[in-house]
């Protein structure tokens, strides 16, 4: 069998996880892994992203290797496939939105009077039509950033609230206005919580990083990043501008 995808995770001690495909698999992507349950159940749920050529999917064709130290490999139990735990478990989503002064600008980066055309009122509509879409198992949450980062909702069931907390979105103070992006993509995925299922957060930002000032040590891509990975969280960028 061709080995598709490796990726590691940090714990209390390290280990690597290799999932070999069946042979009429096209490929096979890890997209979050749940370790939440290690501690208790010895168990590690995998979320995968499978190409096959039939579309099938079954334990028979999956082999899973786990190694401590990433050189030496040892099989795993696979204990159960399920190609619906989405759909039946629901997506919890947080939604990061930027509430920096740039966003309140045109599309094209040009400062504008006319709502229509600011990128807020782009991304608050795209957000509105995405929690309104949500299947009933689903959950959402609002978080929202600029020189600070401030939870509107928590993940919640109740998606209609999410709507009305975009109301409370007002265009920032200047001293308010700054983009503290690397911290707040931390904030959000460390406190992002929903442990047992599917999580997702999506940012919606024009995309620059500028903080109002240089902390001693800030945060970076790649503590974004490890965060992600140590949280099970996988992140969805959205780009104003």
């Amino acid at each position: 069998m061709k080995t598709i995808a490796r990726t590691a995770l940090c714990l209390a001690a390290a280990f690597a996880l290799c999932i070999a495909a069946p042979a009429s698999a096209e490929g096979i992507t890890i997209t979050q892994i749940d370790a939440s349950r290690l501690l208790t159940t010895q168990t590690v749920r995998l979320y995968l992203d499978i190409k096959t050529g039939d579309g099938s999917v079954s334990t028979d064709g999956i082999r899973i290797a786990e190694s401590p130290d990433g050189t030496s490999y040892s099989d795993a139990r696979v204990r159960k496939v399920s190609r619906t735990a989405n759909r039946d478990e629901g997506i919890s989503f947080f939604l990061l939105l930027d509430n920096s002064g740039s966003m309140w600008d045109s599309l094209d980066g040009s400062a504008t009077d006319n709502a229509a055309d600011m990128r807020m009122t782009h991304a608050k509509r795209a957000i509105g039509e995405f929690v309104a879409s949500l299947a009933p198992n689903d959950r959402a949450g609002l978080g929202v950033f600029n020189t600070r980062y401030k939870t509107l909702r928590e993940t919640t069931s109740d998606t209609v609230s999410i709507t009305l907390a975009l109301d409370e979105v007002r265009k920032p103070e200047r001293d308010e206005g700054y983009t503290e992006l690397y911290e707040a993509v931390c904030t959000a995925v460390k406190g992002f919580g929903e442990a047992g299922r599917r999580k997702a957060l999506v940012i919606l930002s024009d995309g620059e990083h500028f903080p109002f000032s240089a902390p001693e040590n800030p945060a970076t891509p790649e503590d974004d990043i490890d965060a992600a990975v140590r949280e099970g969280v996988t992140c969805y960028v959205v780009n104003f501008g």
